[in-house]
């Protein structure tokens, strides 16, 4: 949502608003500091290979893998089979 609906919704100026979201921001940020599940964090290297064993024993053509990431287009090379190709779409 943009600044304008906003501002609309809550009848404040840009300027106000602006300040409350930055406050706002560092307000959770401070809170969320010491909470551990709120990081983004790569898993270990010994976490990593569990999820890859998962991973291979649901899908034996995904070797390696360890996880997924959804929702984002990133170019990719074309698997050079059919079926590791097949593999990996998820539609």
């Amino acid at each position: 949502m943009d600044y304008s609906s906003l501002c609309s919704m809550f009848g404040v100026p840009q300027s106000t608003l602006s300040r409350i979201l930055n406050a706002a921001e560092d307000a959770l940020a401070d809170a969320l500091k010491g909470y551990g599940p709120a990081r983004i964090v790569w898993p270990t290297l010994k976490k990593q290979k569990a999820l890859a064993r998962l991973t291979a024993a649901r899908e034996p053509l995904l070797p390696f893998t360890s996880g997924f990431i959804d929702g984002k287009n990133f170019r990719v090379q074309e698997p050079p089979r059919g079926d590791i190709q097949n593999a990996h779409y998820n539609g």
